[in-house]
């Protein structure tokens, strides 16, 4: 027979019309395996190769139990590490050590006698020991003992809905009234100052989020800047102890193109941390309102975030629910820390030992 020189398998494609048809068949079939192969790669990163799992612990789901949340907001550090939960529609504030081990219960029940609380929004750590609680439906705030125990409790001009406390022992309230109400050490009334109040559709945005189930505010403090999350507006604002308004900023997003819920804020030395309800992320930010990294993400298993506070290890702690979801406390990896720096990704599912108590420090150490 005639010699050919064409390749082998073209050598039985007689009709002009086959070759083409082979050659897009074949380059399908091609496709299809390179894109199988990339998921296979994908799946392979995700779960296996990946080097670090973030998540460290996870704590709880929806319930009244100990160590069981029902739609918990604010979250507060102490400086040996113990988080302390505003557990809203159970009433009370939930103690927990540095490894979300469950410790105390502060909180009769819901009332409005003196250490009852009625829908608690927030809770905010004191260099004293103490905790301070936004008892938001009795308009107060009752600070508490670590064991549990009433101090003493003081009327708000409205309703508190988020709190602070910094390393001067001033309180600073955010009251549903829109004003940020300063108290002095000893609880005495400093000074108020109020929160712009939105116009136009911000308005109507700001009566939306009043209505529904996310944080309004919140608020943390370091002596010089008292910076809130005005959640109704969807911006961050930093404020002088004078009421004066520094900055006030919409946090950009990691993409472009995704709009942003801001639900909490947090304040180091130099950076703001927000959390991102809407994307299920937590950003940090410059104090200049600049994107500076994603601390955390939903590929970190991040779900509906509602705060977000560093802890003295080097971690964050976060606390996030959904309507139809966890109701839970999650802690993860944020700045290198020893804790956990050759431990298996396995030890999150570790029982741990509650920490030793120490002597109290005035100032919480956040990563720089």
């Amino acid at each position: 027979s005639a010699h050919s020189c064409r390749p082998s398998s073209q050598q039985d494609k007689h009709d002009s019309q086959h070759w083409p048809a082979f050659l897009l068949a074949f380059g399908l079939k091609q496709t299809q395996q390179d894109v199988q192969a990339l998921h296979y790669k994908v799946q392979q990163f995700r779960f296996e190769d990946k080097p670090k799992d973030k998540l460290l612990h996870s704590v709880g789901q929806r319930g009244s139990s100990e160590g069981y949340f029902c739609y918990p907001r604010g979250l507060s550090v102490a400086s040996d590490g113990e988080l302390a939960i505003a557990d809203t529609e159970n009433h009370r504030v939930q103690l927990f050590n540095s490894a979300g081990v469950f410790k105390n219960i502060i909180g009769r029940g819901k009332g409005s006698a003196p250490g009852e609380l009625d829908s608690p929004l927030d809770v905010a750590w004191m260099p004293t020991g103490n905790y301070a609680v936004a008892d938001t439906g009795n308009s107060r705030v009752q600070i508490f003992r670590p064991k549990g125990s009433l101090r003493m409790m003081f009327l708000t001009r409205a309703a508190p809905v988020a709190i602070a406390c910094d390393a001067g022992h001033n309180i600073i309230v955010v009251s549903e009234a829109r004003q940020i109400e300063m108290y002095r050490k000893g609880c005495k009334f400093d000074k108020s100052f109020p929160i712009d109040t939105p116009t136009g559709a911000k308005s109507a945005a700001a009566a939306a989020a009043i209505a529904s189930p996310v944080q309004m505010y919140s608020v943390a403090a370091n002596r010089q800047l008292i910076a809130l999350c005005d959640t109704a507006c969807g911006v961050v604002r930093l404020f002088d102890y004078d009421g004066v308004c520094k900055l006030t900023f919409e946090p950009a997003a990691s993409r472009p193109g995704l709009a942003v819920l801001p639900t909490s804020v947090d304040l180091s030395a130099d950076l703001l941390l927000i959390a991102d309800a809407t994307n299920h992320t937590v950003n940090a930010y410059a104090l200049t309102g600049e994107f500076h990294q994603q601390a955390l993400g939903p590929v970190d298993d991040l779900g509906n975030v509602q705060c977000a506070r560093f802890t003295p290890e080097g971690h964050l702690a976060v606390t996030e629910f959904a309507a139809n979801g966890l109701h839970c406390l999650k802690i993860f990896r944020f700045a290198p820390c020893d804790c956990h720096s050759e431990r298996p990704t396995s030890a999150k599912k570790d029982k741990s030992t509650p920490i030793p108590k120490t002597h109290y420090t005035s100032d919480l150490v956040v990563p720089q």
